[in-house]
This record gives structure tokens, sequence and C-alpha cells, in this order.
């Protein structure tokens, strides 16, 4: 009786084990979908307030993605910059499609596709603020304060470039608009981040911060979609997508449709067959 009862439990449990096993590449190939994560920074991705429908570069993207390799694009649940390591360990969702930036952090449990495209990160002061101007090196002091994101990036370039400066440190959860309120607000003098978020909160809240211009961008990164670290099937599956809507002009038409708008918010992928040969 044990065994015809220890024989009914392995049967019971086999199909959740089997289950819980299976690789995100696997499922999307048996559902035909791609379950997306994403948040919000524009114009990567945003929510219209009227429609509460995703709009954004990245949305645009993954559509084309989905239409290139006749996959269904799910947009299944809005994950913390902080949590996304997690949520592709758990299989909660099989990649985030929200333009994540290839850094080597995140990289120990993440894998970056090719990139999409490029933002560069810049420094943000109040509009009337002009000590940086001439020397971006004058953040480094002491009576700087610098607003960084707890493990983000704004937080690594403060403490590289600048570690004499101090920190007013926000929960990773924060947003890039929290990041540019706090400057507008005198809670801090500088922030680092990318101008695609930089011009939404300008244009909702003008003359209040700018740039500060400079020779060369702080950071550069790559826009990437991510999966897991073990996902290399899947992450195939993405990279082989993403090149052919690079070199087919796919991406370029995205990018068409949102640079009015929003003027220096990235650099495009230089395709390998238009480099000079001088």
């Amino acid at each position: 009786m044990k065994h015809v009862f220890a024989l009914l439990l392995l049967a019971f449990s086999f199909p959740a084990q089997a289950a819980e096993s299976k690789s995100a590449y696997e499922r999307v190939l048996e559902t035909r979908t791609i379950r997306c994560g994403y948040n919000y920074y524009e114009p990567v991705i945003w929510r219209d307030n009227q429609t509460q429908q995703l709009k954004g570069i990245y949305i645009d993207f993954m559509e084309a993605l989905g239409k290139a390799t006749n996959l269904k694009i799910e947009w299944t649940a809005e994950v913390g910059w902080g949590d996304v390591a997690a949520a592709l360990k758990a299989k909660k969702i099989d990649a985030m499609c929200a333009g994540k930036w290839a850094d080597g952090k995140d990289g120990v449990q993440v894998g970056f596709s090719v990139p999409v495209f490029y933002n560069a990160i810049e420094a943000y002061v109040r509009a009337d603020d002009h000590r940086f101007d001439n020397d971006s090196n004058l953040i480094n002091d002491p009576t700087v304060r610098i607003v960084t994101l707890e493990g983000g990036i704004a937080q690594d370039i403060a403490q590289e470039d600048f570690p004499k400066a101090k920190q007013v440190v926000l929960s990773i959860m924060s947003t890039d608009a929290e990041q540019l309120l706090n400057v507008a607000n005198n809670k801090a003098d500088v922030t680092f981040t990318s101008h695609g978020p930089a011009l939404g909160f300008m244009k909702n809240n003008p003359d209040k911060i700018r740039r500060i211009d400079a020779d060369k961008p702080l950071r550069v990164f790559g826009v990437t979609t991510a999966v897991d670290i073990t996902e290399q099937e899947l992450l195939t599956l993405v990279n082989t997508a993403t090149n052919q809507l690079l070199n087919s002009g796919v991406i370029d038409k995205i990018l068409n449709k949102y640079e009015k708008d929003f003027p220096g918010a990235f650099t495009r992928v230089a395709k390998p067959y238009e480099v000079s040969k001088e």
C-alpha cells in the first residue's frame, strides 16, 4: 500500500516539476508567445493617460520583433528595475522588454541582447545653476549633492567620478522623474540620466532643470532586451530578430517616428555594412 501511495504521489507531482524545469525558450515555442516585463521612461515606454495603452519605441520594436518571429508579444507585468533579475529567474516574465541598459553588474544574472539603440547619460542641474558649466569636475566637491538611485547607474557614476560629493540616495524603485524633481526642488544639485526622461520632465516642468553641456557624455549604454543569464537559446532568437530589424531599416523607421518629439534622446546603432572602407 505504501508503494502504491508513493507512486501516486510521484505521478501527481511530476507534471508540476516538469513545468518548473521548462526553460523560458521552450515555453515560448510551445505557446508562441513572449511574456514581456516593462517599466516606464520616455520615449522608450510610457502609458497614454487617455487610452491607458502602452506607447513608445520599445512597444513598437517588440511588436515588430513579434511579427518577424511569428510570435505574439504579451505585456505581462510592470517590473521594477531592481527586480528584473529575480522576475526572469522566477519565470514571471520571459524577457524584460523595456530597453534595459546593459551594464556589468546586472550581467552576472542577466543576458543582454544586441543594442536596439544607445542612450547617453548626462548631468542635469537646476535651470539657474551655472556652477558646473565650464568644468563638470567641480561637481566633485563635498558641498555638492547628487541624487542617485540605490544600486543604480547614477550611483555608480557618483562613486566613480565624483566621490567627494554627497549623495542623496533614493530607492531603486524610484523613477528618473523623481531624481530630476529632487534637483528642481533644491533637495539636490545634480543627477545623471538619459535625455529622453529629462525631455519628458522638462516638457511637464518648464524652466526647472537643464542639461550641462559637456564634450562627451558621462556614460553610454546599449538599450537592450534582457533575459535570464541561462536563457541563451531565447537570447539567440531575440538577437537574430533584432539584427534583422536593424539591417532592414525597421528600427530606423521606428526611431524616426519619435525623433521629432524627443530630439537627442537616442543614438542609432551603426550598421556594419555602412562602415567606410577608407
